[in-house]
This record gives structure tokens, C-alpha cells and sequence, in this order.
């Protein structure tokens, strides 16, 4: 795992990824960024605070909202401060600088520096809190309970996995989206990195 890693390090300090300049002349700036995105992803997905807490074999502590914020701060979104997964995920469901997007269109998104986040709000999940999370570059996964391919996440909650996640046999298997949310979620892409 650590050479995985260590190959995703060096992919994102590549200075040929970055894509924020004004090349319209208006002022706009575009905040696409291969680079900087995989910076944030490995930065908040190595950030020991973010483990989950667990008393008696439960899962009491996620910090889902701290990563999505993290990496969107290194993207230079500061949208989410100080907000939890719910308030996340209803402020891009507003359309505030946020676009939802198709699953099938998540990942070659990612793949071209934009910042895309998939979550859920709690009401949905009959959950005590939502879940957000990171659409990775990478390769989509295929999916056998969703029967379709899915892009690939850095997941911060009750698991942390950037590549496999632990099933409840105690396996591991290749995971993206379907790893983090057990129903398809919603996608959402910054619109400045697009």
C-alpha cells in the first residue's frame, strides 16, 4: 500500500496537471487541478484525526465533513467550513457553485482535476448523520450489488480506504463508491473546477 501511495504522491506534484488561469480574460479563473486534487485527496486520507472512533466495536465518530472540506480547501473551495455531512451535502443540492452530475460522468471528471463530491443526506439514509465523500482519479470499479461500474473515492467514516474496503466476512475487495454508500448516492461537481 505504502508504494501505491508514494505513486499517487509523486503523480500529484506534477506541475503539467494544474489548470487555474484566467484563459478567457474575464476574470474567471478556472480551479481545475489534477495535481492539487490529489494533494488534498492523500493529505486529508493520511490525517490520523480522521480515523474513526470506536467504542465497544461501534462506530461512534466519523469525520466524512472534516476530509470533503480539507481536500476542497486545497482545491481553494471554502465552502464547507464548519459545516457537517447534512449541511454539505443540502448546500450543493442548492446549486451553489455546485452542479449535480452523473455517476457515469463522476470519474472522468475527477480524472481531469475536478472537484466532484457524492453524498447522501441522513433523512436518506435513515442514518444519524449524512456521508460525503471525494470522487478520486482513477479507474471506475465495477460494482456486482449495483450491477455497474462506479468511480473511485477516497472514503473518510466508519472505514477509511482510498483503494479496498473491508467487507463484513473480514475480505477485501476493490472498492469505489459502492464501498462507501449502499445506495447509489448523488454527485455534485465544483462548477470553478469545471
Amino acid at each position: 500500500m505504502d508504494g501505491i501511495i508514494g505513486a499517487l504522491r509523486a503523480f500529484a506534484k506534477s506541475p503539467s496537471f494544474s489548470i487555474s488561469y484566467d484563459i478567457t480574460g474575464t476574470g474567471y479563473v478556472n480551479k481545475k487541478s489534477l495535481g492539487k486534487l490529489m494533494t488534498g485527496i492523500l493529505t486529508a486520507y493520511e490525517n490520523p484525526k480522521y480515523a474513526p472512533t470506536i467504542v465497544d466495536g461501534k462506530v461512534t465518530v466519523t469525520h466524512c465533513n472534516d476530509a470533503v472540506r480539507d481536500v476542497a480547501g486545497f482545491m481553494d473551495c471554502h465552502d464547507f467550513a464548519g459545516m457537517n455531512a447534512d449541511e454539505i451535502y443540502a448546500f450543493m443540492e442548492a446549486g451553489k457553485g455546485w452542479k449535480e452530475v452523473l455517476m457515469r460522468d463522476a470519474q472522468e471528471l475527477a480524472n481531469e482535476g475536478s472537484l466532484v463530491v457524492a453524498g447522501l443526506p441522513s433523512r436518506v439514509l435513515d442514518e444519524a448523520h449524512g456521508h460525503v465523500c471525494v470522487i478520486r482519479p482513477g479507474e471506475v470499479v465495477w460494482s456486482e450489488h449495483w450491477k455497474s461500474s462506479v468511480p473511485s473515492v477516497m472514503n473518510v467514516g466508519g472505514q477509511n480506504f482510498i483503494l479496498r474496503f473491508k467487507t463484513s466476512d473480514g475480505s477485501f475487495i476493490e472498492a469505489g463508491i459502492n464501498g462507501a454508500f449502499q445506495i447509489i448516492p448523488k454527485f455534485f461537481a465544483w462548477e470553478a473546477s469545471l
